[in-house]
């Protein structure tokens, strides 16, 4: 069986070489029609390889290379993101001015914010560690966008929102503007939750431009506004710890254990003063 890569590679690394669809780029190297199914699987494996590239109309050219960068993505309410350069990847230059191909003879500047649009985020949500590409074109103004290539690490996984039911399926509205779509996760009813409680879920898949996010419930936390819910949804929001370590909780207990009603040692007697207190 014939290995189409050298001629694929072949065409595109022509600098006049026009960017084609699959079934022109057949019918430029005159592939036959029986030869069609491996011709194909070798396209695929150089994108996956990343010799190739897909563009949205469909057509093929050759990825020219790219100093990735390193960095924590941020989100925006509207669904874009920005990114800071903070280093390159290992394989690239270590300085931190940086040129790139598409984009040569323009310096990248440290700390330059980065624009992220919504279709090139690749899932990723404020805080996570990414990968990017600069790309090629800018915004008005002269801004460099980019796009995620890689999510390195993720921030966190779980997230505090609000239960609602919907055509049979149960679904949680994030907290805040982190995620703009809702979270399905799966059978409703599931831990017991009733719409309008307060959850703790977990995200198995992140949402991504074309793919909405799906959890699981990990945690009901209770009804919307009940007193004592609102403090429980913050302390798993920013992931706080809702416990006393043992050794605290020993050292509580040698004190109450010493206590003696008794011995007015080292007392002031207040009882006879108004106190107001900042809190219940």
């Amino acid at each position: 069986m014939a290995d189409h890569t050298p001629s694929i590679l072949a065409y595109f690394a022509d600098p006049d070489a026009e960017p084609l669809a699959p079934r022109e780029l057949a019918q430029r190297l005159r592939v036959k029609k029986s030869a069609w199914s491996p011709f194909k699987a070798a396209i695929e494996q150089l994108i996956e390889g990343g010799k190739l590239r897909r563009k949205k109309d469909g057509t093929l050219s050759l990825r020219r290379e790219q100093t990735l960068l390193r960095g924590v993505i941020k989100r925006t309410a509207g669904g874009s993101g920005y990114f800071r350069v903070s280093a390159p990847t290992p394989d690239a230059p270590a300085e931190g001015n940086h040129e790139t191909a598409g984009d040569a003879g323009t310096p990248l500047v440290d700390e330059e914010k980065i624009f992220i649009p919504p279709e090139d985020l690749g899932g990723a949500m404020t805080g996570d560690t990414v990968e990017i590409a600069l790309s090629r074109r800018r915004r008005m103004g002269g801004q460099r966008t980019g796009r995620v290539t890689q999510i390195l690490e993720r921030a966190r996984t779980t997230f505090v929102g609000t239960y609602h039911e919907e055509a049979g399926q149960g679904y949680v509205t994030i907290d805040g503007s982190v995620m703009q779509s809702p979270v399905s996760v799966g059978d409703p009813g599931a831990k017991g939750a009733k719409p309008k409680d307060k959850v703790v879920v977990e995200i198995l898949r992140f949402p991504s431009h074309d793919e909405p996010a799906e959890g699981v419930l990990t945690r009901v936390l209770g009804p919307h506004g009940e007193p004592g819910v609102d403090c429980l949804s913050i302390i798993h929001e920013f992931q706080l710890p809702d416990e006393f370590p043992e050794a605290v909780l020993e050292a509580a207990r040698e004190v109450v254990r010493k206590f003696d009603e008794h011995d007015l040692t080292d007392r002031l007697d207040l009882t006879g003063e108004t106190i107001i207190t900042i809190d219940p």
